[in-house]
């Protein structure tokens, strides 16, 4: 038989072949560029201020049919890391200001900044005031390994000459280190935090212990362009016991949500509505400098993107909520 006559007598199932595969390639590519139903976020230790912060983005978007795994890290340090090493699975994190650097950048962006995070500095009331001097000879808690508590506060002792003067340098997580340090086991214990972390409010009500200012904030914000100067007013934390007895300044950064940049923009969007900036922060402290003002990450901005790929997000986004099941059964 002559291909034409081959093709005369079977033009319809070859028809209905050609049509097959042409259905088959295009879900192939549609369910290709779908956005996943699971991810992955990088937050902090459990009770921290990311682990709750990821406990509201896991609802969120599971309101959007995706659902978010939270693994619990020691902190900035350590989510930076997991979120560069494509075999963690790791495609979100919360991420401390001054963190990142020009050499850990390539592969990360941010959909914007959540939060401020003041680097507190509690001691034991029977110690009296004290300045960064006043720690040489104590038993300090600077945070876990990993963590960005840790990481300022080793640069703040350098940055001060005392980093080999100090009584004894702790590992300690926050909530063991306000344990200690409400039992009398450590002198000082510093943590970063949001003024919303159980911790914090804990500490600043607890009359055992006192908070510790930074006389020098404006020559620390000089030298780290991350970092803000904020304002503790006096009776904020409890105004009925006048606490803190008086206005203390403070040092913060701001905790940003980073993403790989090869997630899906779909995702990337819907991660970026739910950013819970803290009406209870801009009415606690007084901000003395105002971030809008200045570049507070050198992360590369999600932001950047065009109008055009917003709405593109959108559209795969209300497609994505009913699910790919529905949009194949539409199609």
């Amino acid at each position: 038989m002559h291909g034409g006559d081959f093709l005369r007598h079977n033009w319809h199932a070859i028809t209905i072949a050609v049509t097959a595969a042409a259905i088959a390639c295009a879900a192939f590519v549609m369910l290709g560029n779908m956005p996943p139903h699971r991810i992955v976020m990088a937050t902090g230790p459990e009770g921290g201020t990311y682990f709750e912060a990821g406990k509201r983005y896991r609802t969120a978007l599971a309101r959007e049919n995706v659902e978010v795994q939270l693994v619990p890290t020691p902190g900035s340090v350590e989510n930076l890391a997991l979120l560069r090493d494509p075999r963690s699975r790791v495609s979100v994190a919360l991420i401390q200001g001054g963190i990142v650097s020009a050499e850990n950048i390539s592969g990360v962006e941010s959909l914007g900044t959540v939060f401020y995070e003041p680097l507190w500095w509690f001691h034991r009331r029977e110690i009296g005031g004290m300045g960064l001097d006043g720690l040489r000879g104590r038993k300090i808690s600077i945070g876990q390994e990993g963590s960005g508590t840790r990481a300022l506060s080793l640069e703040l002792l350098k940055r001060a000459g005392i980093e080999q003067q100090v009584g004894e340098l702790l590992a300690l997580e926050p909530r063991a280190a306000a344990e200690k340090l409400l039992a009398g086991e450590i002198d000082v214990a510093f943590i970063m935090a949001s003024s919303d972390s159980p911790v914090v409010q804990q500490l600043l009500a607890d009359e055992r212990v006192q908070l510790s200012g930074y006389p020098r904030a404006d020559a620390l914000v000089a030298f780290y362009p991350f970092l803000n100067k904020v304002v503790l007013p006096r009776g904020a934390a409890n105004f009925p016991k006048d606490l803190p007895p008086a206005d203390v300044v403070l040092i913060a950064s701001k905790a940003s949500l980073v993403v790989r940049s090869d997630l899906h923009p779909a995702i990337q969007y819907l991660c970026s509505m739910p950013r819970w900036k803290s009406t209870r922060d801009r009415a606690f402290f007084a901000m003395l400098i105002s971030f809008l003002r200045r570049k507070l990450s050198t992360y590369p901005s999600a932001a950047k993107r065009s109008v055009s790929t917003n709405r593109a997000c959108r559209s795969c986004t209300i497609t994505f909520r009913f699910g790919w099941r529905r949009s194949l059964a539409s199609s």
